[in-house]
Parts: structure tokens; sequence; C-alpha cells
């Protein structure tokens, strides 16, 4: 039985964090910790950290939290790793989110004692990058957990101290994993900062397929393979900093050939009704039209969730039925104010709402289909939200907060001929050429192949209806629109 004394009336307080030569370890409990809902003693576990059975709590209703944060000494790569003791039953599906220098990572995480080879050991969680003075924090959110019982123990940074004095040079990119088309020109940009140099980019040497660049600014046309760009950089010290780019090439050989449909929107006022698509649950969001060249659906009322797509709730969907294999491509999404569509939405608090893609199985009563929306996620602002439904159950990730700095993003589905999906993003790329397209593979650290959605894939069939939702749970941020500059479909 386990002790429910809340963490405030605790009798005795935990280890503190311990800071070695290239390790600092935060335990459950101690300075550097903080948490949202009530979290207790796991006074029931086995395989403490240090004597350090941590705390756990107990999912439902409001969302809980546990975050471990620290300090960081110096500008370096760290290693992020995380202990869970050990206990049954507790959730195979824990969100757990790194904070670093260059966005956020998070990952679904097992911690049930009998199903889980690496509870009581360190888990690493990937290497990033962290600057020195910044907070480095890993966060255990409950969101859509898959057992009532959460755990948090210990979470540990792994790094080589310099002995030198000198810290190592940063090399910022806008992503390190990028998707072309074979034949695109690849324009990546990096800058990079030095705590004793200062900026030092002009010094930054590139190369790729052969070619070599130097400074802030690197191009070169895909070939029909993936390939890697490396970035190079070493300060007046002596000390070196590299990087690298994966680029995905997506080949022309063997991809559909059939003539594109764009799907425009025209310029009318007021909105009229959308041309062209086949529309499910049309009450559920009545205000769905096109004005102004973009699709617009105005979200005004959200009573009982009636817009809502989650599990076995369904809102409304404009879809365009299509065979595999296909590709569909939404540009400059977001959510918007009420009449003010090119301004980004942000509401106060924590809200759920979306606009973006959604594949439907062609039953459209069914309860099978996967979505990828743009939007605010709770506490998490200018998100991407990617999930899979399967017979009414849902696993649900997104990219993390402010990954969109504008709220906007153009979003790539592939239907491949085995019916699986790869999904990626992009910001928007209002160019109007789609040679200047740089797609990113939708991912969450390493927890699913690049472009792969969490959870089960449904058996589609031959076909899928694809199309546009936009929807809310909840009424905070409500009204708001769902907006989109265009539509297109290759089958």
């Amino acid at each position: 039985m386990k002790n429910k004394l809340p963490l405030a009336l605790m009798a005795y307080v935990l280890s503190i964090a311990s800071l070695n030569a290239a390790e600092i370890v935060i335990e459950a409990g101690a300075a550097g910790t903080s948490s949202t809902g009530n979290w207790y003693r796991a006074t029931g576990a086995t395989m403490p950290y240090n004597g350090n059975k941590g705390l756990y709590t107990l999912v439902g209703g409001a969302i809980e939290t546990y975050t471990f944060s620290t300090v960081i000494p110096e500008t370096t790569q760290y290693t992020v790793e995380v202990y869970n003791s050990c206990y049954t039953p507790r959730s195979q599906q824990v969100i757990h989110q790194i904070t670093h220098a260059d966005g956020t990572d998070t990952q679904l995480i097992g911690q049930d004692c009998n199903l889980d080879p690496l509870v009581g050991q360190w888990r690493t969680l990937g290497t990033y990058q962290f600057n020195v003075g910044d907070t480095g924090t890993l966060v255990i959110d409950t969101t859509n957990s898959n057992n009532r019982y959460v755990g948090a123990t210990a979470v540990r940074f792994i790094y080589t101290a310099s002995t030198s004095g000198n810290t190592l040079p940063v090399i910022s990119t806008a992503s390190t994993a990028i998707t072309v088309i074979e034949g695109a020109t690849v324009q990546v940009t990096a800058t990079v900062q030095d705590a004793e140099d200062g900026d030092i980019t002009t010094s930054l040497q590139w190369s790729a397929l052969g070619q070599t660049g130097s400074g802030g600014i690197f191009s070169i046309a895909a070939a029909s393979s993936d390939f890697a760009i490396s970035l190079t950089v070493t300060d007046t010290n002596g000390e070196t900093s590299t990087e690298i780019i994966n680029v995905t090439v997506q080949p022309i050989t063997g991809a559909p050939q059939n003539t594109a449909v764009l799907y425009d929107f025209d310029c009318t006022s007021p909105l009229e009704p959308l041309a062209g698509f086949t529309t499910n649950n049309a009450n559920a969001l009545p205000r769905v039209g096109m004005r102004c060249g973009r699709y617009v659906a105005e979200l005004i009322n959200n009573a009982v969730n009636i817009t809502l797509h989650y599990n076995t709730v369904q809102g409304r969907l404009d879809a365009v039925y299509l065979e595999f294999p296909f590709r569909v491509i939404a540009r400059n999404l977001g959510v918007a104010p009420m009449n003010n569509p090119t301004a980004m939405h942000q509401p106060t608090g924590s809200a759920y709402n979306f606009v973006g893609l959604q594949v439907h199985e062609q039953n459209l009563t069914g309860l099978n289909s996967a979505h990828v929306v743009v939007g605010q996620r709770g506490g998490i602002t200018n998100t991407i939200e990617g999930k899979m439904t399967r017979n009414g159950r849902s696993i649900v990730t997104d990219l993390g907060r402010n990954i969109l700095p504008s709220g906007r993003a153009d979003i790539m589905v592939v239907g491949q001929t085995d019916g699986t999906l790869t999904v990626y993003w992009q910001r928007p790329n209002t160019s109007g050429d789609s040679q200047n397209d740089n797609w990113t593979a939708y991912q969450i650290g390493n927890t699913n192949p690049p472009g792969t959605l969490p959870g089960a894939q449904p058996v589609w069939g031959s076909g899928v209806y694809v199309g546009i939702i936009t929807y809310a749970q909840g009424t905070n941020g409500v009204p708001f629109m769902g907006v989109m500059d265009s539509f297109e479909i290759v089958e």
C-alpha cells in the first residue's frame, strides 16, 4: 500500500542535486525540481536510485507534470538520462520532454517494472546542445498516459568538462534533419557563437557531396539519394565543434506521375462554401468556407466538445477521396483570431485549438484516422501535433513549444503504395516555388522512425479520405479561425 502523504507534508528531505566533474544528477524531491498536481512518496517501489524510491502521481482530471531542472555550467553537448524506480502497474506511455539550446525533444517512455527492461537503470534520452547559464529541463508529463500511475525518480546530464577553461563554439542551425525532392536546391543557414571570440560565423566550414563552402549560408543540389551536410568550426584557442545536417531525398523515379490538383480558395465575401470536397459532420462546425484566397473555418461554439477529433469523437471533416499512392500538401495553415486571418492566435493559459490535415478510413463513420495539425496543445504554444487513431484509440505527440515562431506551417502527407503514411513539415514557403521547399520529417526524438506518427497505423484498404479539420477541446481560446492558403493533391 502506497503512502499518499502529499509531497508538501513529507517529513524528510531527499538528497539534493549533486554536481560531479562531468555529471549533474537531480533526484525527485531535491532542489531543482518542481511539479504540478499531487505527487506522493513511492514507498512501495523497488530499485531506488541512491536510496531514493522517487515519487508517483495518480493520473486523472488535470494534467500533472514533474520537472527536473539545472543551470548549465558549460556550453557543450550533454547526454540526458532518466532513472525510473521499479513498480507495477505504471504507464508505458509517459511523455518526457527535454528543453535544450536548439528547442525541445519529446519522447514516450515506458515505466512499468514488468514490461520495461530499463526500469531500475539509467535510460539515455539523447545528446543535446546546452549553453552555459541556460536552464536545462526534463519534464515528465501525464498527458495521454495509458495507466493511472506515473513515476519520477531521477535525471542526470552527462558532459565532458573543459580542462582548458575555453568553451567550445556553438553552431546553431534551423534544423538538423530536412527532406527535399530529388534535384531541388538545398539552402541551409547557420550561425556560430563562441564565449571567448564572439560571433565567428565567417569561420564556419561546410561540406557535402564533394562540395565545400564557408560562412553562414550553403547551397547544394540534391542528388537521388540521402546525404549529409557537415559543418565544422574552430575557435582561436583551437577548440573545434561539428554539426551534421541529414538530408532525406525523395526520388522522382517511381513517384506518382499524375497531374497535381490544386484547390485554390477563391477570394469571396462573405464566406462561400468549399468546392470539390466531401463533408462529414457539417453541423459540428457550420461556418466553413473560403474567403480572400484561403480556407477559413470560424469556430465560435464548442459546447460539449462538438468540434473535437479524439478517439470516438469526430468533428467536421472536408475531404477528398484518394487511392494510394498520393501526396497532399497544405500551405500556410494555422490558427488565427476572428476576422484577422494573418495574425497569430494567442489564448491565455491552456488551450487546445487546431487546424490541419486528417487521413480518414473510407467509412466516414468509422473510428480509424490520422492527423497532423497546427496550433496550441495545452500549455504548448505554436506546435505541430501528430496522431494515429486505430479503432477509436488515439496516441498523440507534438513537436514542442514554439517550433513555429509565426504559428504557421506547411504540412505534407505522403501515402505510400503499401498504405503507410509519411509526414513532413516546414515553416511556410510563401515564394510559390516548390523548389524552395525545405521539408523536415515529423519525428519525436528517437521514439518513431522519421516521418511516422505515434501509435498503431490503421489498415486503410485501397483508399482514404484526406482533408481539412479545424477543432478545439474545451472552450478556452474560443472563438478562433482555422486558416489555410492552399490544398494540393498528387494522386
